[in-house]
């Protein structure tokens, strides 16, 4: 038991809206105990589907542990978990002893090769159930076999496979399998008396009643009541409700309808609301000695938008930024690749900027979210392979011109990603720190927002060797979720700025406050509930005339939405601007929500160009 602990390298718990809030924290540092190099992550078993956590990303689950009572498992849940777990990994549940042989087989079922009962060295995993609950039911350890959805395997087209022996035929004969007349079985033998008697209808009542009511009778199987149950499951979760009890612990622990979604942790009782702006630990400023950085991401796909929502590298003012860092090149084997074919001539343009301010930085952006993490975790492999990629990026950039690297990679050890590559990531910037410094090139990291993800993705030593950190402060909700989130509070961006203080070498004058420069759309379940936290369908939400993307939109067009009549209102809690039409709804930032963050936060920041300039905006 404790071996699959140790080897274990991600860990998901999967909790009930039942379960005590304090008792989660408490769980997971005992977890951590026994598996110390683990990534530990929660998921309410009510969003589990909703989640889309990528496939085979867990190496244990431990599921309905936490709660006093055991969690009701399905053949939904069982098929979701085993499409989580990677090859060769481990389900952990407890099991009621009634309950016991059809659970089992419900396991079995759905996949998972083995189930074998704990020994008594695994009861810390249900300290916290009822002793009743203890009493009635033991612990089960199942596992999935070592191949994953979608492996084959040869048939033994030489073996009998009703016999289990090997053909005597000689190999160059064919046979032929045939039916004997001992084989076939008299359907009619399978009906006794009862089958053979008319059923009463009158005694069903599956149907519409008389008041226009559909209603299954007590035995339905005809699927009436599993559609009726369907439809009542179907209700529930569009009538978002909080109920979990654990609002106030942070996004990992609250329920899909929890008013808090995307607030940071707060006490019991405690209102999160913004405070004066001159409270010290609420604004984070950083000294006018540092000077003012601005960094701004210019995406090469924005110059194939249509019509006026073409921007090029033409249409930009090289005095509004410090730094431009251009987007994307790709990992190629252990070198730098160009994404679009007019990479090359786009950079002599983009580097011919600093003709007209010769101050400005110009750096390359390696990366991106869609670029993934397969060719990364491939050429950090090794320390020769890391090398390779260290001389060649240099040499890329020298040809270019360029003045450093930004590194874009979402996310080490997470999205498939290994968790080995958390230090080899750290291994990779130190050897481009080397390299870089003394030629004078610069080099920086993209990183996430969320605090727990940040530190699952990055070990604390890699400021040291990074000059800059862009830190990719929104996003924090999107049409993905089942209520109206704003693309970026000010609240989560404090919080996000405060956790990075903390880190070793994470001064203030290396870290950049991602701004971004669009909305994020929703569309609204019920069109007269349109404030912040309001319930949601969870996609199918507006796209942007030129940019074209279902759930985005960038500001210009956010500009023209409020132009053709949207109403625009002010978040008080969240200091940042959205606004809504019919079901449509937007969060976005605009230049009062910018100001205010800049002067509160940081006073350097970085945006896409793409998104918010434009001619007629």
């Amino acid at each position: 038991m404790d071996d699959i602990f140790a080897s274990a390298k991600s860990i998901l718990v999967v909790w009930a809206p039942d379960v005590n809030p304090e008792n989660l924290p408490m769980f997971q540092e005992k977890i951590q105990t026994k598996a110390k190099q683990a990534r530990i992550a929660f998921e309410n078993v009510e969003m589990l589907s909703e989640s889309q956590r990528l496939s085979s990303s867990f190496d244990l689950i431990l599921f309905g542990l936490v709660s006093k009572r055991d969690t009701q498992i399905t053949i939904d849940i069982l098929n979701e978990l085993f499409r989580l777990l990677g090859p060769m990994g481990y389900l952990i549940s407890h099991v009621e002893h009634t309950k016991q042989s059809q659970t089992i087989d419900l396991f079995k079922m759905c996949g998972f090769s083995s189930c074998n009962p704990l020994d008594a060295n695994s009861s810390f995993l249900i300290e916290n159930k009822d002793d009743n609950v203890k009493k009635l039911g033991s612990l089960w350890l199942c596992q999935k076999p070592s191949f994953d959805i979608g492996y084959s395997v040869p048939l033994r087209s030489t073996t009998d496979t009703r016999m289990g022996q090997t053909s005597s035929s000689t190999a160059g004969e064919k046979k032929t399998w045939t039916m004997e007349d001992d084989d076939l079985i008299d359907t009619d033998e399978l009906l006794d008396e009862n089958d053979r008697k008319k059923p009463d209808v009158k005694k069903y009542d599956c149907g519409t009643t008389s008041t226009g009511v559909r209603k299954a009778c007590k035995n339905c199987t005809c699927g009436l009541a599993q559609e009726l149950e369907q439809e009542e499951h179907t209700t529930a979760k569009e009538t978002v409700k909080s109920s979990c009890g654990s609002c106030y612990l942070g996004d990992a622990f609250r329920c899909a309808g929890c008013p808090s979604r995307g607030l940071p942790p707060f006490k019991p009782g405690e209102r999160v609301t913004v405070p004066n702006m001159s409270d010290p630990l609420v604004c984070t400023v950083i000294p006018d000695s540092y000077g003012k950085r601005v960094m701004c991401y210019y995406t090469n796909w924005s110059g194939y938008r249509p019509s006026d929502g073409r921007f090029s590298i033409q249409d930009i003012d090289p005095s509004l930024c410090t730094h431009i860092i251009y987007s994307f090149a790709s990992v190629r084997g252990n070198d730098l690749g160009t994404t679009e074919g007019s990479d090359p001539e786009n950079y002599k343009q983009i580097l011919a900027l600093k003709e007209k301010n010769p101050d400005l930085k110009v750096m390359l952006a390696v990366g991106g979210w869609n670029h993934g993490s397969g060719p990364f975790t491939q050429m950090v492999a090794t320390e020769k392979s890391r090398q390779e990629f260290v001389e060649n990026s240099y040499n890329f950039l020298k040809k270019y011109g360029f003045d450093g690297l930004d590194l874009d990679w979402e996310y080490p050890a997470d999205r498939g990603s290994p968790y080995d590559d958390r230090h080899r990531f750290t291994q990779l910037v130190e050897q481009l720190s080397e390299k870089y410094k003394p030629e004078g090139l610069l080099l920086s990291a993209a990183t996430p927002a969320s605090p727990s993800r940040y530190d699952g993705s990055y070990e604390p030593e890699i400021c040291k060797h990074l000059d800059f950190i862009n830190m990719m402060t929104y996003d924090y909700t999107g049409q993905w979720e089942r209520t109206a989130g704003h693309n970026s509070p000010l609240t989560s961006q404090k919080e996000t700025v405060q956790h990075m203080l903390k880190k070793q070498d994470c001064t203030p004058d290396k870290l950049n406050l991602g701004m971004g420069a669009y909305g994020r759309t929703h569309q609204l379940a019920d069109p007269s509930a349109n404030g912040i936290g309001s319930p949601t369908v969870g996609s199918g939400a507006m796209a942007g005339a030129y940019t074209g993307e279902s759930g985005f939109m960038s500001y210009y067009e956010v500009c023209q939405k409020l132009k053709e009549g949207w109403t625009k209102e002010w978040s008080n809690q969240h200091q940042v601007p959205y606004a809504y039409s019919g079901s449509n709804w937007v969060g976005y930032d605009d230049t009062e929500s910018i100001a205010l963050k800049v002067r509160c936060l940081c006073v350097v920041f970085s945006c896409d160009l793409s998104s918010v300039l434009l001619g007629h905006s």
